[in-house]
């Protein structure tokens, strides 16, 4: 089957499908034929989402359960999702990080993850990915809420693995690219897991 057509009438949603990597994912989609929903807030910026006849934007907040289950019970079924949520964090080394800013990371970073992944997989048939930094595996010095984030992303997609029934859920683990190969690159390594039913729960790029 042609790749224009492998995912003519599937309903994609891509959370951060605003974001550069996201986006990345959106025109994979597109390519492929699919109806791309992109979940948005308020504040995020739209300028880069492709004005196209398929692509949808969903007002929702990813760390809000209640909007998460709202968009879920108004799609009804879903056939893929893939979630980039969560911004870079770099600022001081583990001994300055008082709590508080260990609890925003985790609030901001790795909560819509989670809810993202309670509201959306009851209504997903096919596959559900997240994407993860290398900094899981190769931290940098100054970003240890990234390098946390990230690995309890992977682990997350690790237990849904093996936890869930019916979808596949996959972790994309994203090492430092060129810029301007990173959204193509993660398109279409994503394309690979959504149309691969044999395909590993873990990919690196």
């Amino acid at each position: 089957m042609a790749q224009s057509t492998v995912l003519e009438g599937a309903v994609v949603v891509v959370a951060g499908g605003a974001g550069r990597v996201g986006g990345g994912v959106v025109q994979a989609a597109l390519d492929a034929g699919a109806r791309v929903v992109i979940p948005f807030r308020a504040e995020d910026d739209l300028s880069h989402v492709p004005e196209h006849d398929r692509v949808e934007l969903a007002a929702c907040d990813a760390a809000d359960p209640h909007s998460v289950h709202s968009l879920a019970e108004r799609l009804g079924a879903v056939d893929h999702v893939f979630a980039s949520v969560g911004a870079w964090w770099q600022g001081e080394h583990i001994p300055a990080i008082d709590i508080e800013a260990w609890e925003d990371a985790l609030a901001t970073r790795l909560r819509p993850h989670l809810v993202l992944m309670s509201g959306l997989l009851p209504v997903v048939s096919g596959s559900y990915t997240v994407v993860a930094g290398d900094t899981l595996e190769k931290p940098i010095a100054g970003a240890a809420a990234t390098s946390v984030v990230a690995a309890a992303v992977l682990g997350l997609a690790r237990a849904a693995a093996v936890d869930v029934e019916g979808p596949r859920v996959h972790a994309i683990i994203l090492s430092a690219l060129d810029e301007t190969r990173t959204p193509a690159t993660v398109g279409a390594a994503w394309l690979a897991l959504a149309t691969d039913p044999s395909a590993p729960v873990e990919v690196r790029v």
